[in-house]
């Protein structure tokens, strides 16, 4: 590693030290995750060896996702050439009903049908509760869309069985490796219906691999499973401050708030004053998003998620 490379990454190490991150946009990385990633930098196998962590990472894929196609990505790339040329159903991840901000599957298939779009696409960034996917490929089917489902945000969660899969109902699934998974950049694309080109360079292949066989752990199940215990202890903490959540809680490792309704500030303004106390959050035009999954992979606990919900309440109310 050379000197400025070593010098950036422990001024990150410091940084993630100090900060709270909610938002999870990258994963944390461990200084054994740094170790291993540096690593894989300038290896250089030969054909044979290559084709054997080749099919090997074919084969992991295949037990964790149970597909038969993948293409990876750089994430920028796989943006470009992937989502971007997509006809979206509606502007928004989801038509949700305003008493209770949970999905209308009713108004979301008359938007679907009228809309009449290529492609239905389902995230899980916004959203806390279970995804009915099969009501979402049923409607799909009715106007013969593809259904692609971004599994980014809840991909350990998933694979861990905590909640329900979309790989039975899904034409295509995605994942950024960066979140959940705590892994790098590539950006995986799977499907069991379509056929798709696998062109892989030597670092990301290794680095795909590292990061499935690490999902197989039960280390990691176990932290997947802290971030459920951890999101509950998030809401408990706002909830006996009378702080409403958006979807009436969470099935996931997502919390929203809606700041408006519960403090009468504006999410940006919320956003703002958090990264200020140095708290890391998502915000959109539904709330605030709380995601327990870095600091849970950081360590901690739920009594710290507690202490932190205070935390957040009493910077949003006092301000």
């Amino acid at each position: 590693m050379n000197r400025r490379l070593s010098k950036l990454i422990k001024e990150y190490e410091k940084y993630q030290e100090k900060v709270v991150d909610l938002a999870c946009d990258n994963a944390y990385l461990t200084k054994d995750n740094l170790k291993d990633l540096n690593q894989n930098i300038y290896l250089n196998i030969k054909n044979k060896q290559y084709q054997d962590i080749e099919d090997l990472l074919k084969y992991t894929i295949n037990s964790l996702f149970k597909c038969k196609y993948i293409k990876i990505y750089n994430e920028n790339d796989f943006l470009i050439q992937n989502i971007f040329y997509l006809n979206y159903s509606n502007n928004d991840d989801y038509i949700v009903s305003p008493d209770r901000g949970l999905i209308d599957y009713e108004e979301l298939q008359k938007i679907i049908i009228s809309e009449n779009p290529e492609y239905i696409f389902v995230g899980s960034t916004y959203y806390t509760r279970f995804i009915d996917y099969k009501k979402i490929k049923e409607i799909a089917n009715l106007i013969s869309a593809k259904l692609i489902v971004d599994i980014s945000n809840i991909s350990g969660l998933i694979l861990t069985n905590k909640v329900p899969s979309p790989f039975e109902y899904a034409d295509y699934i995605i994942c950024t490796l960066n979140k959940q998974l705590q892994g790098t950049n590539e950006t995986i694309l799977l499907s069991n219906t379509n056929e798709l080109t696998y062109d892989l360079s030597i670092n990301s292949t290794i680095n795909t691999l590292n990061t499935l066989l690490n999902v197989t752990t039960d280390e990691y199940k176990e932290l997947i499973n802290n971030c459920l215990i951890n999101i509950k202890e998030l809401q408990k903490s706002l909830e006996e401050e009378n702080i409403s959540l958006l979807s009436l809680g969470t099935d996931n490792n997502l919390l929203i708030i809606n700041t408006e309704i519960n403090y009468q500030i504006k999410c940006k303004d919320a956003f703002n004053l958090l990264l200020k106390n140095d708290i890391i959050i998502k915000e959109n035009n539904l709330g605030i998003i709380l995601n327990t999954s870095n600091m849970t992979f950081k360590g901690y606990t739920p009594n710290d998620f507690y202490l932190l919900g205070k935390k957040i309440n009493k910077i949003l109310k006092e301000r």
